[in-house]
Formats: C-alpha cells, structure tokens, sequence
C-alpha cells in the first residue's frame, strides 16, 4: 500500500488519530495468524528526523499493536539529480577505460539503484513469504514510494511483467498517485530544484530485473527506452501535468494523443520474444522473483545512458573482460594452491 501520512507532525510530537485508526485496519485486513505490519519508511532516518523539524514526521510503533517500523536509506531527489549528472558528465567525456569505471562508480548511480531494489525485496518477501502487510512511505509519497510500490508488484505478480500489466502499473502507481511529471522531467517549465530522474531510475531498476530474468518479461529494453523517450519528447499527454487534477483541468485525454496508443502500434518492436507465456502465481511462492544486488549483477544500462557514444559498448566490454580475467586469475590462483595441498 502507498503511504499516508506519518503519524508524528513536527517537533511538537502531535500523534494523528485518524492515521493509527488506518493503520489498525490494515493491519487487521490480513487474516493470516499472528500476522504483522511493516510501515516502511523509504528515507533515511536522518532525513526523517530533519523532515520532523519542518512539520513532517513519522510513527512511533509504541503506538501500535503488532507494528513494526523500518527505514530504508534511499536518498532525495537533490541526490539523486547529483548522480545522475556525474553519470553522464562522466559518459560524455573521452576517457581511458579505468576512468570510466571509476567515473561511473564515484558517480554513485548504481549504488542508488542497489538500495531500490534492496527496498523492493524486502517489501515482496514480507508479503509473499512472511505473509505480512506492508505500508510504504517517504516525505510525500510520489517518489520514493511510487518507485518501491511499483518495483515490489512486479516482483510479486508476473501481470505486471506484461505489456498490459505494465501499463497499468505506470497508470496506477505514477499517474494516479501523483508523480509530478512535469517538475521531475522539466516539461513545459523548469524549476531546477524540482528535476530528479526519479522515474528513469525506476526504469533502470527493471532494466536490472530483465536482465538477470530474460524469460519473465513482455516487453524487452527497448520498450522502457521508447517509453522514456516519448516521457521527454512532450509529444504525447499522458504524463503532462503533475496529477490528475492538472491533467483532467487541461482534457488532455481529449486535446492529446496518448503515449500508449503509440507503443501498441509499435508493439513488434517491444515484444521479447524468449518471454515465457501463462505464468500464474502459485501457492510455492515461485513467481516471486528475487533478484541479486550484488555490485557485480548490476550493469550500466549502456542503451539508455550510451546509445550516442560509439565507445561507452567497448568500455563496457572492456570492464567485463577485465572483470571475467580477474575472476579466472583467482579461481587459477585457488586451484595452483588446492593442487600444492594435495
């Protein structure tokens, strides 16, 4: 479930009735025994405690029957703004190849991304194998909580690694709930404290997933490119406005084409064709999926950050190679000294 508000307001303490009444209903909706309810707060818990001083807060499980609390390290928009831009000063420059690793390194890009994907897992696996209730929260609820919301039902529910399943997630979790599309991406208007590549790095995050689950998807990479680029060419309505109170006001629906009506006349394009067709959630928990977030299983995603630069493949060929050589030197080097043992 997408968050409410927290339940302590400000450095005044104040407690909301009204959310710990919610929140014991939800609770008490699992009918599982001796079930329990993760609030998972998507923020690092220093900025929970500066976000308290500005009239913002978050719950005290005191308060609560059989609630637990946990936070989740993933960092603002200003960050992530900051990242990504070191991504692609570092992608733009002509560098030697260990630069470029390092570049994207210290870039600190994928390190954001593991820690996503981290809050992703543990939200699927308190619900599909704990049988627990979650609520997700952050500051506001149209970032932060709009990407691990989105992440944590792909993993659970193989509907939503389909074309359709995957629209009605970006309908339901994005557009519904609020991301502000038009600040994030800077459409129509600029305010430089509001752009964060909050949804590009959603996309980045299925990307991971498709690649280390090639079969369990639709719709393949290049369908999260096009999507994205029709996102930032301002062709298309559908993500205009910063709500549904901005774009019913403008009738987009009527006065714009929509962006999906695009990719499905384009469809043989997006189709993956090595997709494993009529996977249905089984009681074993076996749709779940459960991705590594070893630094060693995330990849730069060369298609989305390195489709103008000739070079950004040979680099990134090079690190794997590099990578693949280091891995044989020391499995060589295991094997010269079990032999000597023997």
């Amino acid at each position: 479930s997408s968050g409410i508000n927290a339940e302590y307001g400000g450095i005044t303490m104040n407690r909301s009735e009204f959310d710990e009444k919610m929140v014991s209903c939800i609770r008490m909706a699992n009918k599982k025994e001796k079930s329990k309810m993760y609030i998972v707060d998507t923020r690092p818990k220093v900025n929970a405690m500066v976000n308290r001083a500005g009239g913002k807060g978050y719950e005290d499980v005191k308060n609560y029957v059989d609630v637990l609390y946990k936070n989740f390290p993933i960092q603002n928009i200003h960050v992530m703004r900051e990242s990504m831009s070191k991504l692609r000063n570092t992608l733009e420059m002509a560098i030697s190849p260990s630069a470029h690793i390092s570049g994207v390194e210290e870039s600190g890009w994928l390190s954001h991304v593991k820690v996503v994907l981290n809050t992703a897992k543990f939200i699927s696996n308190t619900v599909s194998v704990e049988g627990h209730s979650v609520l997700i929260h952050c500051s506001d609820g149209w970032d932060r909580t709009a990407q691990t919301s989105s992440l944590s039902q792909i993993l659970l529910d193989p509907y939503y690694r389909t074309l359709n399943g995957f629209q009605v997630l970006v309908e339901k979790e994005w557009l519904a709930f609020g991301h502000k599309f038009v600040d994030r991406c800077s459409l129509l208007c600029r305010n430089p404290d509001e752009v964060s590549p909050i949804f590009l790095q959603f996309l980045d995050c299925v990307f991971q997933l498709q690649n280390q689950f090639p079969t369990h998807f639709e719709f393949n990479e290049n369908y999260l490119v096009e999507l994205y680029d029709m996102l930032t060419s301002g062709k298309f309505g559908t993500f205009l406005g910063n709500n549904e109170k901005d774009r019913t006001r403008q009738r987009l629906s009527e006065r714009t084409f929509s962006v999906w009506g695009y990719l499905w006349e384009n469809i043989t394009k997006f189709i993956n064709p090595y997709f494993e067709h009529g996977a249905e959630i089984k009681a074993d928990n076996s749709q779940l999926l459960r991705p590594s977030t070893e630094d060693r299983d995330l990849l730069l995603w060369t298609k989305m950050y390195c489709r103008y630069d000739l070079c950004c493949e040979a680099k990134t060929a090079l690190d794997i190679d590099v990578e693949t050589s280091s891995e044989l030197k020391a499995v060589t080097e295991r094997l010269s000294q079990t032999t000597v043992e023997m």
